[in-house]
C-alpha cells in the first residue's frame, strides 16, 4: 500500500500466451512498439561531416587565445601580480609604511618610502625597533632590493597573523609620525 501523498510507480504487466507451444517464444505484448526508422537514418557517417562557413567563422569568433584574454586590437600578453604585493600602507606628513605579501617566498615584508631617520643619541628610530621585535629581519626581497622580512609562521599563511601585522604597520605608522590616511586591501 503506498503512503499518502507519494505516487509510487507501477511496473507493467505482461500477459502470457495461454497455448504452451507459444510459451517458449516471447509474446507480442512484452515488446515494445517502436515505429520504423526511415530508410537511410541510421547511414550517418560523422566523418563525412562538414560544417558550414558560419559554425567555422562563429568558432573562430568565440576561440579564446592561450593566456585568456583578448583585446579589440589583438591578444595581450599576460602580466603575473606583482610579487610581493602591498596589502596595507600606512602614510604620514613626510613618509610611508608598507606591508606586503609574498605567496612565492611565504612571508611579509614592510618597507619604507624613506628611511626612518636617527632616534634621540644615534639609536634607532622606534619603528624599526618595533618591527625588530615583531620577528622582521632586513633581508633582500627577491629583485634586488632589501625590505623587513618575515617568514610566515609554520611555512603557511594565517589570517590571524596576517592582522597582527596589519595592527603593528598601523603603530609604526603612528611611531613615524601624525597618520594622514591609510590605504588598505581587502581581506
Amino acid at each position: 500500500m503506498a503512503k499518502r501523498g507519494r505516487i509510487v510507480p507501477q511496473a507493467p504487466t505482461e500477459t502470457k500466451a495461454s497455448t504452451t507451444s507459444e510459451a517458449s517464444a516471447p509474446s507480442e505484448t512484452t515488446a515494445l512498439a517502436l515505429p520504423p526508422l526511415p530508410p537511410g537514418a541510421t547511414d550517418f557517417d560523422p566523418a563525412s561531416f562538414e560544417p558550414s562557413e558560419i559554425v567555422n567563422q562563429v568558432a573562430e569568433a568565440t576561440r579564446m587565445p592561450e593566456n585568456g584574454r583578448q583585446t579589440e586590437q589583438g591578444s595581450r600578453q599576460f602580466t603575473p601580480a606583482p610579487d610581493p604585493f602591498d596589502i596595507q600602507s600606512v602614510f604620514t606628513d613626510d613618509n610611508a609604511v608598507h606591508l606586503g605579501n609574498s605567496h612565492r617566498q611565504r612571508a611579509y615584508f614592510v618597507h619604507f618610502d624613506r628611511k626612518p631617520p636617527l632616534g634621540p643619541e644615534g639609536q634607532k628610530h622606534p619603528a624599526l625597533e618595533a618591527l625588530q621585535e615583531a620577528g622582521f629581519r632586513w633581508r633582500e626581497v627577491g629583485d634586488g632590493s632589501f625590505a623587513w622580512k618575515k617568514p610566515w609562521a609554520g611555512n603557511q599563511f594565517s589570517y590571524v597573523e596576517e592582522q597582527d601585522n596589519r595592527r603593528l604597520v598601523n603603530q609604526v605608522g603612528a611611531l613615524l609620525g601624525p597618520v594622514k590616511h591609510e590605504e588598505r586591501v581587502p581581506d
